[in-house]
């Protein structure tokens, strides 16, 4: 369970969770990073923790060439080609992949920033660009009614600090979501690849 912000405006993109560990059955009072960096690449999700641990301590992710990088198409051609079948295979090796009748199929919903692009991949290893915003975990829906009314409302806010109102809207959900509590820790990707902490 989890409060996942996923953001973006043509200056950064921001991922932003909250740092409660929980599952259906278990309010934990352990504090966990949920989301991760790895050279230009922060990525985070909602599901089974394996497949997060695994990804950020298994995988060796690849950096994109700087050919597709500035191109949200381009780019997106290159993690479907390049980057899910590296995902696909560690998780398999690490028997993290569940096949069912031949599909690839993953506990978990993932989503990856590189360059000021954010994707997410679903169960099934689909990719889709997120362009302005995206919600994941137990808490989501909470944090984007918060979230929905700051981009329509705040537009110019929205381009240089959509990541403050993503810490807002999680503490927000943090509020009435039983299994989201704790820190709220992420990363900025910007455009030319640099990654920053977020801190407030």
């Amino acid at each position: 369970m989890t409060t996942l912000t996923a953001t973006a405006s043509q200056k950064f993109a921001c991922l932003l969770s909250e740092s409660q560990l929980s599952d259906d059955e278990k309010y934990l009072k352990i504090e966990c990073n949920k989301v991760f960096n790895t050279g230009s690449w922060i990525f985070s999700g909602s599901g089974w923790n394996r497949v997060h641990d695994v990804l950020a301590y298994q995988l060796r992710w690849p950096e994109p060439p700087k050919s597709v990088t500035n191109n949200q198409d381009k780019l997106l051609a290159w993690i479907i080609k390049t980057l899910v079948p590296r995902i696909m295979s560690v998780l398999q090796s690490n028997n993290a992949i569940d096949l069912d009748k031949g599909t690839a199929l993953i506990d978990a919903e993932l989503l990856i920033a590189t360059h000021g692009k954010i994707f997410l991949i679903d169960v099934g290893f689909g990719v889709t660009p997120i362009n302005e915003l995206f919600i994941s975990g137990s808490g989501g829906k909470l944090a984007l009614g918060a979230l929905s009314g700051f981009y329509q409302l705040l537009p110019d806010k929205w381009i240089a600090e959509h990541d403050a109102l993503s810490h807002i809207a999680i503490q927000q959900a943090i509020k009435y979501d039983l299994y989201s509590s704790g820190d709220i820790k992420g990363y900025k990707s910007y455009p030319s690849g640099k990654v920053e902490a977020v801190t407030f």
